[in-house]
């Protein structure tokens, strides 16, 4: 019974490391310098989009909301 509970108490500490973890900021950047997050392109896109590409070739967010296509500038 004592390798049950020290297999337990094992499980209990690396999900523990594992919440501690943080996640990295993400940078999105231009050639030219500019820097956009991910979460500065989800308020550049309408509301209800599913899916969203990010071309900084083209400076433009293409976006996809259901039949509905469209694209944002990123930087003006």
């Amino acid at each position: 019974m004592a390798e049950k509970k020290t297999a337990a108490k094992k499980t209990v500490t690396t999900k523990l490391a594992v919440k501690k973890t943080k996640k990295p900021e993400i940078y999105i950047q231009s050639p030219y310098g500019g820097n956009i997050t991910p979460e500065e392109v989800a308020d550049l896109v309408p509301v209800g989009t599913e899916a969203c590409y990010v071309r900084v070739d083209q400076n433009l967010i293409w976006w996809v909301r259901g039949d509905e296509t469209g694209a944002e500038y990123i930087w003006e």
